[in-house]
């Protein structure tokens, strides 16, 4: 999704933050191995809540952080990748509506949230698209 979006906004910037050192090296290692096309991508430990206030959007993967997405009223995509196997033996017992905090809290969708074993690269597009590209609509949220 990062490749897709560097190919069509010139100058756009990745910052992936993250809370150790030890997750940052993960990060770097994922990177690295999976690629982000032409992306600037710059991997962050220890330095959540400034970037939270400098960005525009947000791609997450930590339902934690969400709160703290919320209190800067950043437009946020929950990102929940899970195995395949592990979604099948879970979805039967899932009998929230939301996953994410803030949603659960709201008892609405915030936030959009994707629990999958899919690629959902095209709607994490969508979102950056709808929201990067229309300042009412980076307000609505």
């Amino acid at each position: 999704a990062a490749g897709r979006l560097a190919e069509e906004r010139e100058g756009i910037r990745f910052v992936i933050t993250c809370l150790h050192d030890r997750h940052k090296k993960m990060a770097e290692e994922m990177v690295a191995e999976r690629g982000v096309g032409k992306a600037r991508v710059e991997i962050l430990s220890g330095r959540t809540p400034e970037v939270i206030r400098l960005a525009d959007m947000a791609w997450s993967v930590s339902g934690s952080v969400s709160l703290e997405l919320m209190v800067e009223a950043l437009p946020t995509v929950i990102l929940y990748k899970i195995r395949p196997i592990d979604l099948m033996i879970a979805r039967p017992f899932i009998k929230a509506k939301y996953i994410t905090l803030v949603n659960l809290l709201a008892d609405r969708q915030l936030m959009p949230e994707y629990l999958t074993d899919k690629d959902v690269s095209d709607e994490l597009v969508g979102w950056a698209r709808k929201w990067l590209g229309d300042p009412a609509e980076r307000k609505k949220t």
